[in-house]
């Protein structure tokens, strides 16, 4: 997109198409640098979702930090969200037929694979400082269409337990998360908004 987005900048004459980034970046030269240093790309994705001072922020987003990123899950509310989707990924009642799972659904996995270069790229591109640690103004929440395509392939890696315990489960979680971020919600916009 910054290549399309430059491209037309060029072709329109007098028109200033230019993406202000703000904060002392520069996508031309992050551009450059990422072109010139493309083996620090691994490095940049490990600094910015395992490391503690980058990739905290981005697993709590991902489970919920609404608004403005200003109301965040507590962390029993975030640790029942991935254990949701832990729930989702990996159990199910009924055994799935994987004759053929990898030749029919490699597509989706790619698909997923570029999805998440694609997005950690193009915030690399457009905020941090050229040559830049890490990816700044990554959010978890970027990444949740990335997750409902895996969650399509996941299905042949699974535990298998009971129909009803499984729906328990899922209705259980699914209701307790939905309660904590209502409550999150109502907690820092209506009753108690002058304590964020």
């Amino acid at each position: 997109s910054y290549f399309a987005w430059s491209a037309l900048g060029n072709v329109s004459e007098g028109m200033s198409l230019t993406v202000y980034a703000g904060g002392g970046a520069d996508m031309t030269g992050q551009v450059n640098y990422l072109v010139n240093n493309i083996f620090n790309i691994p490095h940049i994705f490990y600094n910015t979702f395992l490391t503690a001072d980058y990739g905290s922020g981005i697993f709590w987003s991902l489970a919920g930090n609404f608004g403005w990123l200003s109301a965040p899950l507590s962390f029993p509310g975030m640790l029942l969200v991935y254990v949701l989707l832990i729930t989702l990924f990996f159990t199910s009642y009924e055994k799935t037929n994987t004759r053929g799972w990898w030749v029919f659904n490699s597509v989706f996995i790619l698909v997923a694979a570029l999805l998440f270069g694609a997005i950690g790229i193009s915030l690399y591109i457009a905020y941090p400082v050229v040559g830049g640690a890490a990816i700044a103004g990554l959010q978890g929440r970027y990444y949740v269409p990335i997750l409902i395509i895996l969650l399509a392939v996941m299905n042949p890696y699974i535990l298998l337990i009971k129909k009803t315990q499984y729906i328990k489960v899922l209705r259980m979680l699914s209701v307790s998360v939905l309660v904590i971020s209502l409550a999150t919600v109502l907690m820092r916009f209506w009753v108690e908004p002058t304590l964020w």
